[in-house]
């Protein structure tokens, strides 16, 4: 059975927060993405840590998230250059009441058009146990409609796999992204995406790639995103992160999922088009002429 997805033929940029960034404001944000990356039609946005806002870490208030008001200022800003806004969030497991109320709040603001836990065993991340998870994902789960999508971003090692307990968040994600961060690795992309997919690839849902877009190099950024397309057979995939990817950067990633490179379309990345200037011609005047096809039969 085919499960629809928010990711399907899409191709989406991460984002942290404010200071990670050159950008002062979304709308330059978006602009970047547009003049670069045209092929990018999806932004997946931090915009909570446990219990706290992304606000009280960023620096930039026109970029600042301190609870649904500004997530709609993002969706709002980022619509009108023909990008989506996805949230994700970082879940500790710590306080079941008070994550659960932040993640509920960011998934039912409208245009948020999927949340993706960032899951991962380590320190300042899911630290919660076995025993938190179901409780934390029940919570979320009663309050938001059934068909609104969670994703489940992990690092894909196999090493990290038993350690986040993946059986508890089974029932509750509709599709995990593998943090394929070949070069943080120190390995191939060939390995990296190897290794990934054989630790996930039979947990019965949905698999997209995130795909390192810095410190790569073109050829290893297409040489990544051709192995997911074509030999694991991803119809979406993703790019972290914005800020850390300059304009090069930004230039190998602008591929659509089945190759072809995007192209920008005149005024989409905030810029004026440059028209000609129009000529009117009247009938019987200079440069006026009329005639007729023969017939063709």
């Amino acid at each position: 059975m085919t499960i629809i997805t928010p990711y399907d033929n899409k191709v989406a940029l991460w984002y942290h927060k404010g200071q990670t960034v050159a950008e002062q404001n979304i709308d330059q944000l978006a602009q970047t993405i547009c003049r670069y990356a045209p092929s990018v039609s999806q932004v997946f946005v931090k915009t909570s840590d446990g219990t706290d806002w992304m606000g009280k870490f960023d620096n930039k208030p026109g970029m600042a998230i301190n609870g649904p008001a500004d997530i709609q200022r993002w969706i709002t800003t980022l619509q009108k250059y023909g990008l989506e806004f996805h949230a994700w969030a970082v879940p500790r497991g710590l306080n079941i009441d008070g994550e659960a109320n932040i993640l509920t709040q960011t998934a039912q603001v409208a245009g948020v058009r999927s949340l993706i836990l960032d899951v991962e065993p380590y320190e300042n991340f899911f630290t919660g146990g076995r025993s938190a998870i179901r409780p934390l994902m029940s919570r979320i789960r009663s309050q938001i409609p059934g068909a609104f999508h969670i994703g489940m971003a992990v690092d894909p090692r196999s090493t990290q796999y038993a350690p986040i307990f993946p059986d508890e968040w089974f029932p509750f994600v509709n599709s995990v992204l593998l943090q394929l961060y070949w070069v943080t690795f120190q390995v191939t992309p060939d390995q990296a995406l190897a290794n990934g997919y054989k630790t996930w690839g039979s947990y019965n849902r949905p698999v997209f790639p995130i795909l390192q877009g810095y410190k790569a190099g073109a050829a290893q950024m297409d040489q990544a995103r051709t192995l997911a397309t074509s030999t694991y057979k991803s119809n979406g995939l993703s790019w972290w992160v914005l800020g850390q990817m300059n304009a090069d950067d930004l230039s190998a990633a602008n591929k659509y999922v089945n190759g072809q490179v995007g192209v920008v379309a005149p005024g989409a990345d905030g810029s004026t088009p440059n028209y000609g200037a129009a000529i009117t011609v009247s009938v019987g005047g200079p440069g006026y002429s009329d005639g007729a096809f023969p017939d063709i039969h």
